[in-house]
């Protein structure tokens, strides 16, 4: 009769089933020696010594190097050696596992050191209830001397701790003073040289020729330069150095962090203008964005609206007033009163070429012109009656008559060129996207 051959899952599931048995065997071994072991510590008797087993080579040891044993294994079997002797009851006491006394006592290697125990009673006060246990169980050396949370100032000590406070105090309140003297200096500047006072609402729109407005920004920044330029000189000796002239200083933000503002901190005064390096760095920063205008200067940038332009003259302006430059705070000013009379004058000469329109076969307006009436048309468009739940409203009730009308014209005379039948409306925000 031939000989049945289990499969191999079949063995698996015997192997499976013997490793249970064996596992659970030693669970019970393990469980029984804990037992055995408790018994001997409570009638304080000593524990046979085990030796670790050790495998008896079959054959003569070969003598291949890479077998030998090394100094740091010989090392470790003699730590396990030495580990062994901790199972008589004298020896066990120092471990952490028993108790003393009902407490249980400390480790050598959680004892506390003459800093930590120093430190822990400069933070907690004197009388640390912890750390005073610790030390009559002699987990840290007792201090000779005074420790450093029980130290008693002298007379003199304290005095001069009071002494270096009060200067503290005194100073801070003499900076807040001067701080807000500073201040009122600077607002007394703003209001004579009319900081406040902004192009009118109806030449907003109005729009001027390319190399005008690039002159105007220009020019800005140019003062911007200058205005920087003295001031380093003046009240910042660490940094003047490395702006050896008004067209050093670019404005780029990077550039302006590694060149100056990374050696200053604190407090500065200029000219009696106290100020913190943030504010500093938030007047010079603000000027960044008439920096980029120039030098990347696009048709986007030449079609804005003068409100825009001005903004950012009146930020070269408030530097200005930062440093107390009075006199480039009224070229400041001057500067914007010529944009607002040029605006004035461009006004003029649309509403002069508005009754042309009328009887020219061809519109006379420029590309510059065009620019505007066609940011004017949209905004007509936009708030017309085209959608009847817009009204006229704000922005179309501060334009300038002519202009309304000379688009409203273009939009009758070219209706194809201003139609926006083929454009969607988003109802949601409100603006025109082709379909």
């Amino acid at each position: 009769m031939s000989e049945q051959i289990p499969s191999v899952s079949d063995e698996v599931h015997m192997t499976r089933n013997e490793y249970e048995d064996l596992k659970r065997q030693l669970s019970q071994i393990k469980t029984e020696n804990k037992k055995l072991r408790t018994v001997l510590r409570r009638h304080n008797l000593k524990l046979p010594k085990t030796e670790p087993c050790q495998r008896t080579p079959k054959g003569p040891q070969p003598e291949k190097g890479y077998l030998r044993s090394t100094i740091a294994s010989r090392n470790k079997n003699s730590q396990f050696d030495s580990a062994e002797t901790l199972a008589n009851p004298e020896e066990t006491s120092k471990c952490i596992s028993d108790y003393q006394d009902g407490q249980l006592p400390w480790a050598h290697f959680m004892q506390g050191t003459r800093s930590s125990c120093n430190k822990r009673r400069s933070k907690f006060g004197a009388e640390d209830s912890i750390w005073d246990d610790a030390e009559d169980s002699g987990c840290c050396e007792a201090e000779p001397t005074t420790t450093w949370g029980s130290y008693q100032m002298t007379e003199s000590e304290k005095e001069q701790s009071l002494e270096a406070a009060r200067e503290r105090r005194e100073r801070e309140v003499l900076y807040q003073k001067n701080y807000e003297k500073g201040k009122a200096l600077e607002k007394e500047l703003e209001e004579k040289t009319g900081r406040w006072r902004v192009i009118s609402p109806q030449l907003s729109e109005v729009p001027l020729k390319s190399e005008e407005t690039y002159s105007f920004l220009r020019r800005g920044l140019r003062l911007a330069q200058e205005i920087f330029h003295d001031a380093v000189n003046k009240h910042l000796p660490k940094v003047a150095p490395r702006f050896t002239c008004p067209e050093e200083v670019a404005f780029g933000r990077g550039e302006m962090e590694r060149r100056c503002f990374s050696f200053l901190d604190g407090r500065m005064d200029f000219g009696g203008r106290l100020c913190e390096i943030w504010e500093f760095e938030s007047r010079v920063h603000d000027v960044a964005c008439l920096r980029n205008k120039v030098c990347h200067y696009s048709t986007y940038e030449a079609n804005q609206p003068l409100e825009k332009y001005e903004s950012l003259l009146i930020e070269v302006h408030r530097l200005a007033l930062l440093f107390l430059d009075e006199k480039r705070a009224w070229e400041v000013r001057a500067l914007r009163d010529e944009l607002a009379a040029r605006a004035q004058e461009s006004l003029a000469e649309m509403e002069r070429l508005l009754h042309l329109s009328v009887i020219l076969p061809e519109p006379p307006w420029e590309n510059f012109h065009m620019h505007g009436l066609e940011r004017a048309a949209c905004i007509i468009e936009r708030y017309s009656y085209r959608y009847s739940e817009y009204e006229y409203d704000e922005p179309v009730s501060e334009m300038p008559r002519c202009m309304l009308l000379a688009a409203q014209d273009l939009l009758h005379r070219f209706p194809r060129r201003f139609d926006w039948s083929f454009m969607h409306r988003n109802p949601s925000t409100g603006l025109l996207s082709i379909k």
